[in-house]
């Protein structure tokens, strides 16, 4: 693997923990509080109570404010394992991506979680692996293009 492509996996690997926190940031305050969080496990298939979100946020709440910014976010993520389960994996970022939760991946939605991306580009990224044709991505659209 070359230079180029560790930090393009890099910044993608950054860029899926911003969809991540903005998808579970639904004030848009820059900020995750503990039901925030819990409703945002939730919608990604983990069910946690408020009490266990609020200590996953004490766990890495640095400036001890009770919530999460993104650099906490980070923090509480970093010791969860993947690639342990490759079809929860896929369904999760899946799921990450759809903003609006139509079951379906657009080029736009693509733009909002990699922000910079050119509006022609992330309809390359839908075309190459939509297979039916729609202009959008199902969700095994989605993991046959991860898979290859």
């Amino acid at each position: 693997m070359t230079e180029d492509e560790v930090e393009a996996l890099a910044a993608q690997g950054v860029a899926e923990l911003r969809a991540a926190f903005d998808f579970m940031d639904t004030d848009r305050d820059g900020r995750i509080g503990a039901e925030e969080l819990r409703v945002g496990l939730g919608e990604l298939g983990q069910n946690v109570g408020y009490d266990e979100a609020a200590k996953l946020i004490a766990s890495v709440d640095a400036d001890h404010d009770g919530l999460v910014d993104f650099p906490e976010f980070v923090r509480l993520l970093e010791p969860l394992p993947t690639g342990l389960d490759e079809e929860a994996d896929e369904a999760e970022a899946f799921a990450v991506l759809d903003w609006d939760r139509d079951g379906y991946l657009t080029a736009p939605e693509l733009m909002r979680a990699q922000p910079g991306l050119p509006r022609v580009e992330a309809e390359k990224m839908v075309q190459a692996a939509d297979g039916d044709g729609d202009g959008r991505l199902s969700l095994a659209e989605f993991r046959r293009a991860m898979r290859r």
